[in-house]
């Protein structure tokens, strides 16, 4: 399929990567860009022709003639694993050690490489080993928290939590209690938070709009003062027009700026490409994002009451996936599954790493639920120890805090609202207790060791799942559809 001398767009990506040389400069063809094409939309590089000489040679040599055929790709955030790339002929290989063949076996090169490990090497446990732990990644892994902005003196003086977990040891008759008087701790050791009187500075802001600003306010003033005068009122009108074309300047500027940043971090970094967009919004100045305080009654008229106005919301969501008991509609039937070997290691009581490591991993900074508790409020020694007793009763008394069965629900408009005024078009988002979250992750993460590690889910399933997401199914997809127009098939 031929060569190219280089792919600019990936190398624009990271600038760790070296530039390619080519060896073969014959024209490109179909099978050549559409090459290009995926390593471009799968965010790969190709390892030919960027170690030098030994890399940069013709894979497939015959009497027809040469070209570059065979390839290496990999991931542009795995490039600096490969330390070289070298190409063999096979004719060298064979007269080099004296071998005799009748007929060479091959005309293609054989390509090797070094690759350095840059974490510890780690074996996958085999299916027809013991499983001696479910803890094995979280013990592995290290116990270093995420910092986050809290107190120095936060819980200087933890006697109050550790009373609290010994009632674990004694015997508790109320868990709410508990739980209860656990969160006022907590809440009444943070500072409180002074609201901020300050305007937020625009993104596309800086000191030249400032000096327009307060040009034009002068202006304003001047003209305000003395409106008879028609040479203060042309400065005024002056002054807004260069201020207004200042502002909209900016604005482009910054919006072309951020669309290429957006762009490279794309294929660079997906994570933080939605984490951009999300911290961009739709809109920079949203003045109509309040939920008005009435709704729309069935027969079409409004009301502005306090009780209707929230018993018509709680209506119209405790309606949202709560089935009516009494229909016919038979439950799926459930997949018939072998007992999984092992599966004890599930009922083993909660441990202190698998906590550390739930606190780990936890995302800090994000709306609470109906306990206020964020996250990185939780990450003090006796807390964890609090923590753990905690989970363990939970788990093997089969209860739980009633305030983990609240959530406080946000609704957000869905798009393309016509009526703000009637509760079902907006989607509600519930917040629930970063606790519960915590608790609820430890035995996910429990079951996913066991259900990955016996191959229990299907292999075509990859929502829910680590390193796996949609990109793969899609990447396939689009791949049976380009063979099938290859081929002159329907599609």
């Amino acid at each position: 399929c031929s060569d190219k001398p280089d792919i600019q767009m990936l190398d624009c990506c990271d600038t760790a990567i070296p530039p390619r040389l080519s060896i073969d400069h014959s024209p490109v063809n179909s099978h050549g860009n559409t090459i290009l094409e995926f390593l471009m939309d799968c965010d790969l590089c190709m390892l030919n022709g960027r170690f030098g000489e030994d890399s940069n040679k013709y894979t497939c040599v015959s009497a027809k003639g040469a070209s570059v055929v065979d390839y290496v790709f990999v991931s542009t955030k795995h490039f600096k694993m490969f330390e070289n790339l070298h190409i063999d002929y096979i004719s060298d290989l064979i007269s080099q050690n004296g071998i005799e063949v009748e007929k060479f076996p091959s005309d293609h090169s054989i390509l090797s490489g070094s690759v350095r490990l840059l974490v510890p090497h780690s074996t996958t446990p085999n299916r027809s080993k013991s499983v001696n732990s479910l803890q094995t990644s979280a013990t592995t892994a290290t116990q270093r928290l995420p910092k986050v902005r809290i107190p120095d003196d936060f819980l200087s003086n933890p006697t109050s939590i550790e009373v609290l977990s010994s009632h674990f040891k004694n015997g508790i008759e109320n868990i709410d209690q508990v739980y209860e008087s656990f969160c006022n701790i907590i809440l009444k050791e943070l500072p409180i938070k002074r609201k901020k009187t300050n305007r937020t500075r625009k993104r596309w802001w800086d000191k030249e709009l400032s000096v327009l600003r307060s040009s034009l306010r002068k202006a304003c003033k001047a003209w305000l003062r003395n409106k008879s005068n028609k040479v203060l009122k042309q400065e005024f009108v002056r002054a807004q027009h260069d201020f207004d074309r200042a502002v909209r300047s900016k604005k482009r500027r910054y919006t072309k700026w951020n669309k290429l940043q957006l762009l490279l971090k794309q294929r660079k970094n997906v994570k933080q490409f939605w984490r951009d967009i999300k911290r961009l919004g739709i809109s920079e100045n949203t003045k109509d994002s309040q939920i008005p305080l009435q709704v729309q009654l069935e027969d079409g008229n409004m009301s502005s009451e306090r009780d209707v106005v929230l018993n018509k919301w709680m209506d119209c969501f405790k309606a949202l996936l709560n089935r009516d008991s009494k229909s016919n509609l038979l439950p799926s039937p459930r997949a018939k599954i072998d007992v999984i070997p092992d599966s004890d290691q599930l009922n083993e009581p909660i441990t202190r790493e698998e906590v550390i490591q739930a606190l780990k991993t936890a995302p800090t900074n994000k709306a609470v639920g109906i306990d206020s508790i964020d996250p990185s409020y939780l990450q003090h020694e006796s807390i964890i120890s609090f923590l753990v007793y905690l989970f363990n009763y939970c788990f093997e008394n089969g209860v739980c805090p009633s305030a983990w069965r609240k959530a406080v629900i946000f609704p957000i408009p869905k798009s393309g609202m016509s009526n703000k005024h009637v509760p079902g078009n907006y989607r509600g988002i519930s917040l629930q207790s970063a606790v519960l979250k915590l608790y609820t992750s430890i035995l996910n993460r429990r079951l996913l060791f066991l259900l990955e590690t016996y191959e229990v889910i299907s292999d075509l399933q990859n929502g829910f799942r680590p390193h796996r997401t949609c990109q793969d199914h899609i990447l396939t997809l689009h791949n049976i559809v380009l063979n099938r127009k290859l081929r002159g098939n329907d599609t």
